[in-house]
């Protein structure tokens, strides 16, 4: 089997899709700006709470209402 060489760490054109490290990098962000990083712990609750309202809906063959709501975090900046 052949091996892949090497990428440059965030080389938009090798790696179009690398999103890996943006929560973490947008956690250090807000610390640093003072501000509530997006990934917050209201946002993670709420995605959780969708996660167990899909589950159950799909074993009790039903729709299942998310009752949580959270605000959607602002977009991250384009990079480059």
């Amino acid at each position: 089997m052949e091996r892949m060489g090497d990428v440059p760490a965030g080389d938009p054109i090798a790696c179009p899709n690398e999103s890996r490290g943006l929560g973490a990098a947008d956690l250090a962000y807000a610390i640093a700006d003072g501000r509530a990083p997006r990934a917050s712990s209201e946002l993670g609750c709420h995605v959780l709470d969708v996660c167990d309202a899909l589950l159950r809906s799909a074993k009790e063959h039903t729709f299942v209402k998310v009752e949580s709501t959270c605000e959607r975090p602002e977009p991250m900046a384009e990079l480059g």
